[in-house]
């Protein structure tokens, strides 16, 4: 997942606008359940953990937080665990 799983920034950056024009208002519709369909993150043989945007900067966030997420809906700024999954981008310094 990444930017396109909000509906309301592929209306707004004009992928809406696109797919109704070149095939439907359906397809649009079924581009965005498509989009809150995919996973937040996954593991890869119980060693490589992959996300779209990065890391969470809470402290201690465990896997089975992000597999309770609930991920068929919009991401919310309230829900700030699936927003920093989605979008925080890599920083140049190092953590603390």
């Amino acid at each position: 997942r990444g930017n396109h799983e909000a509906e309301w920034m592929n209306m707004l950056f004009g992928f809406q606008a696109e797919a109704t024009k070149k095939y439907s208002e359906e397809s649009f519709t079924l581009f965005s359940e498509a989009f809150r369909s995919l996973p937040l993150a996954s593991v890869i043989n119980d060693s490589v953990f992959v996300v779209h945007g990065g890391l969470s900067d809470r402290i201690g966030v465990k896997l089975e937080e992000i597999e309770a997420l609930e991920r068929r809906v919009e991401p919310r700024d309230g829900d700030s665990l699936m927003v920093d999954l989605l979008w925080s981008d890599p920083m140049e310094c190092h953590g603390s």
